[in-house]
């Protein structure tokens, strides 16, 4: 090793050493919103506007829209597809950024062997916010973002109780497992054999699970690695006119270049869209859109099959009804949430009902290729099935459509009820709409079979469907 590398590991050293020893947590903010508003437009705009192109068109300012109060506001005409944020590397809380720094902490990580992106950008926020506090370069955009969280992993009982009928809680139990078990292994592997980088005043359970949540509402992608973009993660997310135009942000020339999904005018807020189902929205961020043509209604089909086949079942009809999955290679259809739009039925999920609905008429499912046309008479008992399926799936609520409508029209409701009410609503209404689309297919084959004289008139329709098997 040369004199100058080893003069040079040696001052690393030494300004480790010293980082460590002057640890202590940071005190917790005491500035007004409007003022933390302000000071991170300052920052942010000083040291975008630098080397910048053009100025910078935004500017963040409260909101009513959504529970942070933060919105970004044009302060100029931003034209579609047009590049409106031009936000320079040395401004993303980055694992390049933080490394090119020499950070203690992403030195430590190197060395512990944490390889894990995400988890490290956890780890190092905690180091920025709670450590070093104002003396850290990003303090003034860790200062507005959120410091108390609004996703489910934080409802109380009470709370998650209102979404009795969704799998909101089961998925954030199973998430916040996995956090636990990572934080313990920290705990144990990284924070206790290394207590003056990591106090265990700071590392606490709270602040990981914090910085997690952070990390799942704002982390944004480029180049296969995690960033914080200070001002882009501020952009509510909205579906715009044309739902195909989705989020775009990429890494050119040292920046990270976001394209304008429509048109905004002057004074108006910016959004952006993610292209993401409301479940996700919900679980990670804790809001759902009112108009989303991602979403769809996730359905899982063995309980519901359990209820109307297999529960009063014969042992032979049990036996028929897995031979006859095994034989079409369908078992993980069982385990597996179908999505259902009311644009279409997923084959596999309509493959699995035309079992039940052979076996519900008394035939023998192994009999019939269920990939093919089925009998009519059996197609139409499937789409029934559907049907019946979309309303399992609603008589899981604890209230009705027309009362979560009457619900959103009260004032003073909390942020976290309003979300939830509107989570729900949006998925009674999609079980709705798919009920109508499966009854319109109905319809429209009842059509044809008038028009092409086929229809067996001795047959009554049920649920707007024409029950009619030719001979």
């Amino acid at each position: 090793m040369s004199f100058a590398c080893a003069l040079r590991s040696v001052l690393l050293l030494l300004c480790w050493a010293h980082a460590a020893n002057s640890i202590r947590p940071s005190e917790p903010r005491t500035t007004s919103h409007v003022e933390t508003i302000r000071i991170f437009n300052k920052w942010f705009a000083s040291r975008y506007n630098k080397d910048a192109k053009k100025p910078l068109q935004l500017v963040v300012n409260k909101t009513v829209d959504v529970g942070g109060g933060y919105g970004v506001y044009a302060t100029e005409d931003i034209a579609a597809g047009t590049p409106y944020l031009r936000i320079p590397n040395r401004l993303l809380f980055s694992l390049d950024f933080l490394e090119r720094e020499r950070s203690p902490v992403a030195t430590v990580l190197k060395e512990a062997k944490v390889t894990h992106s995400l988890l490290k950008l956890n780890i190092l926020l905690q180091y920025e916010r709670f450590v070093k506090g104002p003396e850290s370069y990003f303090h003034d955009y860790i200062s507005i973002i959120p410091h108390e969280m609004d996703t489910p992993s934080y409802y109380t009982k009470a709370e998650m109780a209102e979404l009795k009928g969704t799998r909101i809680e089961e998925l954030t139990e199973v998430e916040t497992k996995k956090w636990w078990k990572t934080f313990g292994r920290l705990k144990k592997d990284l924070f206790a054999t290394r207590p003056r980088m990591f106090p265990v005043e700071v590392f606490t359970w709270s602040n990981f699970k914090w910085a997690q949540n952070i990390m799942h509402t704002r982390t944004i992608w480029t180049d296969g690695r995690p960033n914080l973009i200070p001002f882009l993660d501020m952009i509510n997310c909205q579906e715009l006119p044309d739902p195909d135009r989705i989020h775009k942000t990429v890494a050119e020339d040292g920046h990270a270049v976001t394209y304008a999904p429509w048109e905004f005018k002057k004074g108006q807020q910016v959004f952006e869209n993610y292209g993401q189902k409301n479940r996700h929205y919900f679980v990670h961020h804790g809001f759902s859109l009112e108009r989303n043509s991602q979403d769809c209604l996730d359905l899982l089909i063995l309980p519901f099959v359990e209820k109307v086949l297999l529960k009063s079942a014969t042992e032979d009809v049990r036996r028929i009804f897995f031979d006859t999955i095994i034989k079409h290679q369908l078992p993980y259809s069982l385990d597996k949430e179908f999505c259902l739009k009311p644009t279409g039925i997923p084959d596999e999920a309509m493959q699995t009902l035309r079992i039940v609905a052979l076996l519900k008429s008394g035939r023998n499912s192994l009999h019939y290729d269920i990939r093919l046309s089925p009998p009519p008479k059996v197609e139409a008992a499937a789409h029934d099935l559907v049907i019946d399926w979309c309303h399992f799936f609603l008589e899981g609520f604890r209230t009705s459509h027309e009362e979560d409508e009457e619900l959103l029209k009260e004032e003073g409701l909390s942020f976290r009820f309003r979300q939830i009410v509107k989570y729900r609503l949006a998925q009674k209404r999609l079980a709705v709409a798919v009920v109508r689309y499966v009854d319109l297919l109905a319809r429209a084959e009842l059509a044809r079979k008038v028009v092409t004289g086929t229809v067996n008139y001795d047959e009554a329709p049920k649920d707007g469907f024409w029950i009619d098997e030719q001979k």
